[in-house]
């Protein structure tokens, strides 16, 4: 089944890191619960019957980073990813559902390309390159997987 928009998590607060990115509590709208994500501002949330996509941001445009997240429907984290690179600003700009795949589109960097996050169906053992970073074990296999299209034909 396609992802579709969501408004299942609401943010509860925010912790400021000196050194790290910030930190979100997020609140599940329906059971209560909370999760902590890396990120300042709640960018976007997804969903389907496999769990929820979420995507923060740190919330400094100048240079940006931007964080996704893969939480089951326990909650758990079964993947989480980050975009930035050192002194290019990015802000996350268009995110739409994609039609034919179980992901989503979007724009971030200012340099005409989307960027597509496309949830397996089963985890997979991926190699990531810059600008993207994997936030969880190595060991782990990806859920994951995010690439960087073509320009955008105005």
């Amino acid at each position: 089944m396609a992802l579709r928009t969501s408004k299942a998590f609401q943010v509860e607060h925010r912790r400021l890191a000196e050194k790290e990115a910030p930190t979100l509590v997020l609140r599940h709208v329906r059971s209560a619960n909370k999760v902590e994500l890396h990120g300042g501002v709640l960018e976007a949330q997804f969903e389907d019957e496999r769990g929820y996509l979420v995507v923060t941001t740190e919330g400094n445009p100048q240079e940006e980073a931007l964080f996704i997240h893969w939480l089951n429907p326990a909650l758990h984290i079964e993947d989480s990813l980050e975009i930035s690179a050192d002194y290019t600003p990015g802000i996350f700009k268009n995110p739409t559902a994609a039609l034919t795949e179980e992901g989503i589109v979007f724009s971030f960097f200012d340099d005409g390309k989307r960027w597509s996050v496309t949830v397996l169906k089963s985890p997979r053992w991926l190699r990531h390159k810059y600008p993207v970073k994997r936030k969880t074990p190595f060991w782990q296999r990806s859920r994951l997987l995010v690439q960087s299209g073509a320009a955008i034909i105005p």
